[in-house]
């Protein structure tokens, strides 16, 4: 007779399949690199969120959640010299959330 599995048996199924792979398929990092066309800032250190306009010609909107080694003032300056940026992000269905952002 089968009995209810215990905490432990199903906490160590749930480990082997997240170690796996078996997550969500936007729970892996993905990237984009494309040019800044608008930005908000909560104070002159901290990004909110930021638009990029992809090489595919797709604008997205990226929400900050801590650092992502982007100030809002080189932010501005990517903005206005139209230098492209590259940003590493998490898909979570809305917003996609800004991981890192590169030169």
């Amino acid at each position: 007779m089968l009995g209810r599995p215990s905490p432990r048996a199903l906490a160590w199924v749930l480990a082997g399949w997240l170690l796996t792979g078996c997550g969500p398929a936007d729970a892996q990092p993905k990237k984009v690199r494309g040019v800044v066309i608008d930005f908000a800032a909560t104070s002159i250190t901290k990004l909110q969120h930021f638009d990029v306009r992809g090489d595919d010609g797709q604008v997205r909107r990226f929400r900050v959640e801590g650092e992502v080694g982007i100030t809002p003032g080189h932010t501005r300056e990517h903005m206005l010299r139209g230098e492209p940026i590259t940003v590493t992000f998490r898909d979570n269905g809305q917003d996609p959330i800004a991981l890192l952002v590169e030169d």
